[in-house]
């Protein structure tokens, strides 16, 4: 009896998400490790492979790089420290971000059909703002989705040109 009641209330649960979903009531929230390759049948975080990255440009054999899950903090903290050189670390992960920057996934392609106005994430990957593009209006039409990208930036404060987000123009907005 007890387990009944417990799934009835978890299925109730779940519709109301459902339904807050459809009003366009909720906030998409992605964590960094959400972001993989399309391709991946080991699912590495992009997080992951980038501290791998720089960790091989440092030529760490055996090392850091070796004991996964490597840790993007340390494995930046040490290629800053080696190279003492914070613009080549910064270009570095733009270029790798940037190489990732028209892929996504299956199941970014599925949250985007969703009527998300506002997704937030924690990783700097294009993989949400990709798939919103690939992304139909509704399952009735053929134009597509229109997504606003936005950053949070602590050097300046500025939302210019971005308009409230909507199911047809949601945000995606980089923490």
């Amino acid at each position: 009896m007890e387990e009944s009641g417990q799934n009835d209330a978890e299925r109730r649960e779940l519709r109301g998400l459902v339904e807050r979903i459809k009003r366009g009531d909720c906030v998409l929230v992605l964590g960094p490790r959400l972001a993989v390759r399309p391709n991946d049948p080991d699912r590495r975080p992009f997080d992951e492979l980038l501290a791998c990255e720089l960790l091989a440009s440092l030529g760490d054999q055996g090392g850091l790089a070796s004991q996964p899950p490597v840790s993007l903090r340390r494995a930046a903290d040490r290629y800053y420290r080696e190279r003492q050189d914070r613009e080549d670390l910064e270009l570095t992960v733009q270029e790798f971000y940037a190489r990732e920057a028209k892929s996504t996934t299956d199941f970014h392609r599925d949250l985007a059909s969703l009527p998300f106005r506002l997704c937030v994430s924690a990783s700097p990957d294009s993989l949400m703002l990709t798939a919103f593009q690939e992304a139909k209006k509704s399952p009735f039409q053929e134009a597509k989705k229109s997504p606003q990208k936005g950053h949070y930036s602590f050097k300046q404060t500025s939302a210019a040109g971005l308009s409230s987000p909507t199911s047809d123009k949601p945000l995606v907005y980089y923490l």
